[in-house]
């Protein structure tokens, strides 16, 4: 980073790419990144992401206020979960219990 002394924000978060390159690294305000979101996810190219807000908090606050209802309203997050458990979630049966087993003293 200090050689290419990158002149924008952009240009900086860029080279964080996580070694990924910044063809997979999505900056902007919550329209921008959910475009960017529903581009790989209707081109088959997306089946999860790890999200990592710019800064701690805040930006873990306009995620979840601003670009969580973002891909809701375009249909790409559910509004609600079905289950309380990410089992639930996915849609899951519970496994069968193990054979109990008793102790011998």
């Amino acid at each position: 980073m200090e050689r290419e002394k990158p002149r924008a924000v952009r240009e900086f978060l860029q080279g964080l790419g996580g070694g990924l390159g910044s063809d997979n690294l999505l900056v902007g305000d919550a329209a921008t990144v959910a475009d960017g979101l529903e581009e790989w996810f209707r081109a088959g190219a997306l089946d999860g992401v790890n999200l990592q807000p710019d800064l701690l908090h805040q930006g873990t606050y306009a995620m979840v206020e601003h670009l969580v209802p973002e891909l809701r309203r375009r249909g790409l997050r559910p509004p609600e979960y079905p289950g309380t458990t990410l089992r639930a979630n996915y849609g899951l049966r519970r496994p069968a219990r193990r054979a109990e087993v008793t102790a011998h003293a």
